[in-house]
């Protein structure tokens, strides 16, 4: 990749920065730094000194002064770089990666960069809605909470301007709402949405149901094993009337309640547990695919953000600049998930670009 196709996708970006600062292009240093990310650096300093390291890299894609930038310049910009113009252009180069595929699930859920807290907040840690395409293996988009209560909010509006129609959206029981349906049905999509008692007299309602012994269930059964472990998941789908009930009003197209019954055996113990969801759908199949699917954003977004990446840990926070390297990372993830291969893990994948370029160069041709 050379910097042209870098500058084509960010170069819109407005540089924040006034006077005489401008001894690198912003588009450089948001290069250089998405280099540093791919290669394993988590903070300004260590993108700073692996710039310096490889300066010579770097000198055959910028047009660079007799220096690299220090780790300050790295902090100052990415502090007052705009974070919504930032993650607006993250989300039409996603869009580009994206094949539209009908019947895709599309999972949202929050994760907090728990170390980076926000002084001026109380020390409430960054916390940002997350959106993942299980069938693309990449994030779509992400849009900062104020905090974990505002998911909803976020929810609803990265539901306004993604393209979702013909998907399945799943989310869990905080987004259970009836706004929620309305959106997800709007876009032209189904959901599967978790339920718990913050919907009471919905959540009552669908045990209720369950319980008539007279109810017409379809039933959905997978066993698996592995890692010294037994589960057993048995999906139960009861078709509803919305117009039968006056706890179903509001509730956009509701047409099934689901309860996955998990029974867990690990050395002779057995753990049980019921979950309930609401859906669009009627087709048990689907809805189990829903649910285990959402699963995908937890075990191949958050879960790889916080080891290899080790976002958890990261401390960055100085005004935007935590929530613009969070966004970094998901480029540098998307970017990595296009061409990973099984035998490759991601940190194994970060190591040998920071000591191979030529291996380092053929990772930045896919972008």
């Amino acid at each position: 990749m050379c910097i042209m196709e870098f500058e084509k996708t960010f170069g819109g970006i407005r540089d924040p920065r006034t006077g005489n600062r401008k001894v690198y292009s912003l588009t450089g240093i948001m290069f250089m730094t998405m280099v540093g990310v791919i290669c394993g650096m988590r903070d300004f300093v260590a993108i700073a000194d692996f710039a310096k390291l490889k300066r010579d890299f770097f000198m055959q894609h910028l047009p660079l002064p007799g220096r690299t930038p220090s780790h300050d310049v790295f902090g100052d910009v990415f502090a007052i770089l705009d974070p919504d113009q930032f993650s607006r252009c993250f989300e039409e180069w996603t869009s580009s990666l994206r094949e539209v595929i009908s019947g895709d699930y599309i999972a949202f859920d929050g994760k907090s960069v728990r170390s980076c807290l926000e002084k001026k907040k109380g020390g409430i840690p960054l916390h940002l809605m997350n959106v993942w395409s299980d069938a693309n293996g990449i994030c779509l988009a992400q849009m900062r909470c104020d905090n974990k209560s505002n998911e909803v909010v976020a929810l609803e509006n990265l539901l306004k301007y993604l393209s979702v129609g013909s998907c399945v959206v799943s989310a869990d029981a905080m987004h259970c709402h009836k706004k929620t349906t309305q959106i997800v049905r709007e876009a032209g999509a189904d959901y599967v949405l978790g339920l718990k008692k913050n919907e009471k007299k919905l959540y009552e309602h669908c045990e209720e149901s369950f319980s008539d012994p007279v109810a017409k269930l379809i039933r959905h059964e997978v066993e698996e094993k592995g890692h010294g472990r037994k589960e057993l998941r048995v999906v139960d789908l009861l078709e509803i009337d919305a117009s039968d009930s006056a706890q179903l009003r509001g509730w956009q197209d509701i047409k099934a309640f689901a309860r996955v019954t998990s029974t867990v055996e690990r050395n002779t113990q057995v753990q049980t547990d019921v979950r309930y969801y609401i859906a669009s759908l009627t087709d048990e199949r689907r809805v189990y695919k829903a649910i285990r699917h959402h699963w995908g954003i937890e075990n191949k977004l958050h879960w790889v953000l916080d080891e290899p990446f080790r976002e958890d840990r990261s401390r960055v926070r100085y005004k935007n600049a935590g929530e613009n390297l969070a966004t970094m990372r998901k480029i540098v993830l998307n970017l990595l998930s296009k061409i990973k291969i099984p035998q490759f893990g991601y940190s194994r994948m970060m190591l040998r670009a920071a000591l191979d370029d030529q291996y380092l160069r053929e990772l930045l041709q896919t972008f």
